[in-house]
């Protein structure tokens, strides 16, 4: 239990005093349950006594005894019993606490873990650990974890007082307690497994229900609802049989420590017959004696049933600490420069980069652009476009030679600093739930309704905003999905447009819109990204014309640069590419009007 151990140490620290509170209460009530238990003798001997005498003096004094004792024992367990409710309230709160702190460092930690991470692993696996795992937890931390520790010593408590009442029916209960101890840990060692496969089938299972909702326009149109279904319920029936092996084994444990009590309890009364026979014990103090057993397996069976949970926990606990302990992205050293000031000077020398050994994606690629300049990135699909973005955003560093802005190694630069003179657009357009006034202006949150409002109009956005029923409150749905493609492209432009910055990137910005609308948008960028230097990442030649400068990048290397009539004059690749897709537009536009 290892990871649930790490997990309770390094969240619980802040809260060692409630929890320290809750065991101190729960020690004073098991000590009251003790002394009421121990107060039942004077009853049950008032009882028995008052059964065998007729005398009124007698029976009188013994009632009088009865009340007494009736009362003590009344106060006796309503304070155990307050005691009970109060610890349990400590311990959920304490609970909750950690909970809503390891979701928080988890949260935290995977905002600035290695970009590469994401791409590594399915989204609905992480929203899984965030989620289902910390779920999984709070059986533990929200339950009483304290009985770890409060229950073993109650029954000690117990098993010291009915060894005061006799040594000789106690033994009994040191033979059965080890063997109930001993189920546990055989048990708990299948339910730690099986816990484990559990947590990750259910995590496959998360991975798929997203994979089908994102794409559900593609299960749609090409009638995959059958095979999708099929590989949802392969991963829900793989679920569900790991999840019912644990609690299989769960089960298990209460009939097997359950018959072991009964067990003790029988043997107890026909070995006590035997005591009372022999004149060592009377027949109250063996009610009492068997009452104090009661008492005793019960707090066994509590440390048990937490033992089990903990062992159920073990693998989510592992799982959430992976995710804890995932490397971040390279930290700024401490010396890094604050950038405070950008004229937009970038270079790319001699640079490598891989996603995978042995696959270069940039190989020995040099790039200077000029304050001020646009230049456009173009080249076949897989050439290494996208990621000459990626570097310049420092989404990634590179694994050989430099990137530099200003004539700074980015590497030495605050990445924060940095990135608050960078505006990034990229072909995947990503927005976020809240109104779309809240989603252009986070990308500069003191900009005013007036700035929000001039960047929407620059990025051909404000004519389809206005004429929404809530305008620019409209609330969007995860991830825009309630936008065409379009208008979520151009409410992404019209953020980086509002953010000012003095470097642009572009992937594939206009990708999405028609020939009518990215027309009018590419007027208006061209007239924004006047002074500021600018990376254009474009599929659709025919777009990036009016660039300064064209670099043609194949398999990571530039192999062709200047502008487009000389690009077109050269007869290279630039010309291939330029002439294959316009014959393909040629025929689109003939097939239509067709």
């Amino acid at each position: 239990m290892h990871g649930t151990w790490t997990l309770a140490r390094r969240f619980l620290r802040p809260y060692t005093w409630p929890v320290v509170a809750g065991i101190v209460v729960m020690a004073a009530t098991a000590g009251l349950n003790g002394l009421a238990l121990k107060k039942l003798q004077p009853v049950f001997k008032a009882v028995f006594e008052a059964l065998q005498r007729a005398s009124p003096d007698q029976r009188a004094a013994q009632m009088h005894q009865l009340w007494h004792a009736a009362g003590a024992l009344f106060i006796a367990f309503t304070a155990a019993s307050v005691g009970l409710a109060l610890s349990s309230y400590i311990a959920s709160w304490a609970g909750q606490s950690v909970l809503r702190d390891i979701r928080a460092a988890l949260y935290n930690r995977l905002q600035f873990v290695r970009i590469r991470f994401f791409e590594e692993r399915p989204v609905g696996e992480l929203i899984s650990r965030v989620s289902n795992d910390t779920q999984m937890l709070q059986r533990t931390f929200s339950g009483e974890l304290a009985n770890l520790v409060v229950a073993p010593l109650t029954a000690a408590v117990f098993l010291g007082l009915m060894t005061s009442y006799s040594w000789r029916l106690s033994l009994l209960m040191f033979v059965v307690a080890p063997t109930v101890l001993g189920v546990t840990k055989l048990l708990g060692t299948g339910v730690r497994k099986h816990a484990r496969r559990a947590q990750e089938a259910m995590a496959r299972l998360a991975a798929s229900i997203q994979e089908t909702f994102l794409g559900i326009r593609v299960v749609r149109v090409f009638n995959l609802e059958d095979i999708m279904g099929q590989r949802f319920e392969r991963e829900n029936e793989a679920a569900r049989r790991e999840t019912l092996r644990v609690e299989r084994l769960r089960a298990l444990s209460r009939p097997l420590s359950g018959v072991l009590a009964a067990l003790g309890i029988v043997a107890t009364m026909v070995l006590g017959a035997h005591e009372i026979i022999a004149g060592r014990l009377d027949p109250a103090a063996l009610m009492t004696f068997i009452l104090m057993a009661v008492q005793a397996g019960n707090s066994l069976s509590k440390f048990t049933q937490e033992v089990l949970t903990l062992h159920h926990a073990e693998g989510a606990a592992l799982r959430v600490l992976e995710l804890l302990d995932e490397e971040l992205e390279t930290p700024d050293p401490p010396d890094a420069i604050e950038l405070t000031q950008m004229a937009g000077e970038l270079e790319f020398d001699h640079v490598s980069f891989a996603y995978e050994p042995g696959r270069p994606a940039l190989e020995d690629f040099s790039l200077r652009v000029a304050p001020g300049e646009h230049v456009a990135i173009v080249g076949p699909s897989g050439a290494g476009k996208s990621t000459v973005a990626s570097l310049a955003a420092r989404l990634y560093d590179p694994d050989a030679g430099v990137v530099r802005i200003d004539g700074l190694d980015l590497r030495k630069i605050r990445r924060a600093s940095y990135r608050r003179f960078l505006a990034l657009v990229l072909q995947d357009t990503v927005l976020f739930s809240g109104s779309l006034r809240e989603n252009i202006r986070c990308a500069r949150p003191d900009a005013t309704d007036e700035e929000v409002l001039a960047a929407a109009k620059a990025a051909h956005a404000h004519e389809f905003i206005s004429s929404l029923p809530q305008g620019y409150d409209t609330e969007l749905s995860a991830l825009g999905s309630n936008l065409s493609g379009g208008q979520r492209q151009r409410i992404a432009i019209a953020r980086a447009l509002l953010r000012q910055p003095s470097l642009l990137i572009l992937d594939e910005a206009t990708s999405a819109l028609d020939r009518e609308s990215e027309a009018a948008v590419q007027e208006n960028l061209a007239r924004l990204m006047a002074g500021r230097t600018t990376i254009i990442i474009a599929h659709r030649l025919s777009t990036i014309r009016g660039a300064h400068r064209i670099v043609v990048v194949l398999d990571g290397r530039v192999v062709e640069e200047g502008s487009h009539d000389e690009l077109m004059a050269a007869g290279g690749v630039y010309h291939r590419l330029y002439c294959a897709q316009a014959e393909v537009e040629r025929a689109t536009v003939s097939s239509s009007e067709d």
